[in-house]
C-alpha cells in the first residue's frame, strides 16, 4: 500500500475541504504536526503546497508503532501531552493517542467507517475538516 501511495501521490487528491481547513488552523496559530505511516515525501506530495503549513513531520511509522512515534512529537513540540489534539481516521489512531496521553478527534470522512471510530468514544467526532477549527485553541510556543 505504502508503495502504491508514493507511486501514485501527486494524483491523490485531499479530501474535500482539507486544504481549507490547514489553512484556517495555521493562520490562527494553531501549531501542525503530520504523523503517518507514509513516507515524507509521500505525504508532502498529496498535501501539495500545505506541507508548508506543517511545523514537524514523523513519517515511515511502522504499522504499529504510532503511539512511540506520537509521544516523542509531542516530547518534540515542547508541548504538554493534554495540550495536544490527534486528529486521525483510524481506530490505531485513537489507540496511539490514549497511549500517548492526549486527546483523540475521530475524522469521519477518511478511511473508517464512522460508526467504528465513534464506538471508541473519542474526545471529538468531526464530520467535516471545517469542524476541527472550531474545537481548538492555539497554544504559545
Amino acid at each position: 500500500m505504502r508503495w502504491l501511495a508514493a507511486r501514485d501521490a501527486a494524483s491523490i487528491p485531499l479530501f474535500s475541504g482539507v486544504g481549507a481547513m490547514l489553512k484556517a488552523l495555521d493562520e490562527r496559530g494553531i501549531r501542525l504536526f503530520v504523523l503517518s505511516s507514509n513516507a515524507e515525501a509521500t505525504v508532502r506530495a498529496v498535501l501539495g503546497p500545505n506541507a508548508a503549513r506543517i511545523e514537524r513531520f514523523a513519517c515511515g511509522t511502522s504499522l504499529s508503532g504510532k503511539a512511540g512515534r506520537l509521544r516523542r512529537l509531542i516530547r518534540a513540540s515542547g508541548l504538554p501531552a493534554d495540550r495536544v489534539l490527534a486528529v486521525g481516521d483510524e481506530t490505531r489512531d485513537h489507540d496511539a493517542a490514549r497511549r500517548a496521553g492526549c486527546a483523540f478527534g475521530a475524522a469521519v470522512w477518511g478511511y473508517t467507517r464512522r460508526e467504528a471510530l465513534a464506538a471508541l468514544a473519542p474526545d471529538h467526532l468531526f464530520e467535516r475538516p471545517d469542524d476541527i477549527a472550531g474545537a481548538l485553541v492555539p497554544v504559545p510556543g
